[in-house]
C-alpha cells in the first residue's frame, strides 16, 4: 500500500482508522458508565435542593459514598484518556467524575430532578386534597371517592389513585365517627321526642344505644 500510494497517504489512512476506533471505544465506554447512572443519581440526589447541576456534582464529590461509585481523575486527564476502573470492595464499575459534564449525563441528571419534582408535586397535591376534604361540608359517610372527585377540583384526579383512596378512606373513618358522636348527642338532647312514642314514656340508656345502632345501619 505504501508503494502504491506513498507513506504519507498510508499514514493518513492509518491515523483516520485509529481515530474512528478511538471514537467507537469511547462511545462504548461512555455507554457502560451511563448504564447505571440513573441508579447512582437516585442514591446521591434525593432533594430538589440539588436541582443545579454544578451544585449536584460538588455534592456528589463530597458525599461519603463517593469512592464506592465514582473516581476523580487529575485535572490533566479525561475519562476518555483512562481505562475502566473498578471498586476494590464491590468490583462495581467506577464512573469518572468528569463524565457528569457530558450531555448524556446532564440529561440523565435532569430526568432525576424531574422525577423528584413529580414526587414532590404528588406530596403537595396529597396534602391539598386532605385539606380540601377536611374543609368540605358536603361529604357524607358512604359517599364514594369517584363521586367526591367529580365535585372537587379536577386537579386532584392527577393524584396517585392508591394515595387518594388511602386519604379518602381515612377521612371517611373520621367523619363516620363524628356522625356517630353527633347522632348520640342528638338522641340524648331530644329524649322527650322519643319518650312520647314509647309505652310508659320510659327511655333508658340501653334503649338509646339500640336506637343509635339501628340508625347507623340505615
Amino acid at each position: 500500500y505504501c508503494e502504491l500510494y506513498g507513506t504519507k497517504k498510508a499514514k493518513s489512512i492509518l491515523d483516520r482508522h485509529i481515530r474512528n476506533l478511538t471514537i467507537k471505544l469511547n462511545e462504548k465506554r461512555k455507554n457502560l458508565y451511563l448504564k447505571d447512572l440513573n441508579t447512582v443519581f437516585a442514591h446521591f440526589i434525593s432533594s430538589l435542593d440539588l436541582s443545579n447541576h454544578g451544585d449536584a456534582v460538588q455534592f456528589t464529590r463530597n458525599h461519603p459514598d463517593f469512592n464506592e461509585y465514582f473516581v476523580a481523575l487529575s485535572d490533566e486527564k479525561s475519562w476518555k484518556d483512562t481505562g475502566v476502573q473498578h471498586s476494590p470492595v464491590t468490583n462495581r464499575i467506577l464512573i469518572p467524575l468528569d463524565l457528569l459534564n457530558e450531555q448524556e449525563a446532564v440529561i440523565c441528571f435532569e430526568h432525576r430532578i424531574a422525577k423528584l419534582q413529580e414526587e414532590q408535586d404528588q406530596i403537595d397535591l396529597a396534602d391539598e386534597f386532605e385539606r380540601s376534604l377536611t374543609q368540605a361540608n358536603n361529604i357524607l359517610p358512604g359517599l364514594s371517592l369517584d363521586d367526591v372527585l367529580t365535585c372537587v377540583d379536577e386537579k386532584f384526579s392527577k393524584l396517585n389513585k392508591e394515595k387518594s383512596k388511602s386519604i379518602y378512606n381515612d377521612h371517611q373513618l373520621v367523619i363516620a365517627k363524628q356522625y356517630e358522636k353527633d347522632l348520640e348527642e342528638m338522641l340524648l338532647e331530644n329524649t322527650d321526642l322519643f319518650r312520647m312514642q314509647l309505652p310508659g314514656g320510659d327511655l333508658k340508656p340501653d334503649a338509646i344505644q339500640a336506637l343509635t345502632a339501628g340508625l347507623r345501619k340505615m
